[in-house]
């Protein structure tokens, strides 16, 4: 699944079931748990992240990260705001952002 958001204007998180409920289904919903490769942006660099989607508010990403570093594991959150989403895809294990 590949999805690109346009950079000027954020988008709105789709809603739908029942109206009595209020339940409402966030835009990435359908990846959550999922293994997903996200390129953002932070001012004028554009930066990329591989990891476990935990979350969708419906204004905002959050992205679980695991790696290593000298020796012990770490784990990283990332909070990303849909307007800084440049591009998202759910992850192929053969991808240049995978070996990352």
């Amino acid at each position: 699944m590949s999805l690109t958001i346009p950079s000027k204007q954020p988008p709105a998180p789709h809603t739908g079931g029942n109206s009595r409920s209020g339940s409402s289904v966030t835009r990435f919903s359908a990846l959550l748990g999922k293994r997903v490769e996200v390129v953002y942006r932070l001012g004028a660099v554009y930066l990329p992240a591989v990891g476990k989607l935990l979350a969708d508010s419906g204004e905002c990403l959050f992205l679980e990260q695991n790696f290593n570093q000298h020796g012990s594991a770490k784990t990283l959150h990332l909070k990303i705001p849909y307007h800084s989403i440049v591009r998202l895809n759910k992850s192929d294990p053969n991808s240049e952002l995978a070996l990352l």
